[in-house]
């Protein structure tokens, strides 16, 4: 896989959902540690192969369900 750096241009709009997303975890991770976490704590949390295996499990069972019905 070939990883892309990616360049600061300004502003990124960022889908609401994944916003909500976002803010979730930041209160999550703020009431278990009192302080808010900062993008540079968040970013590679997100990335670990643990984290990708759960979202793309969670994603394909999201897809198998909405194909049921």
């Amino acid at each position: 896989m070939m990883k892309e750096k990616i360049e600061k241009s300004g502003p990124v709009q960022v889908d609401p959902a994944l916003a909500k997303a976002l803010e979730k975890i930041e209160e999550f991770v703020e009431n278990a540690t009192g302080a808010k976490p900062t993008p540079e704590e968040l970013a590679p949390a997100l990335t670990k192969y643990f984290v990708l295996k759960e979202i793309l499990e969670f994603v394909r069972l999201s897809r198998e369900a909405s194909q049921e019905t």
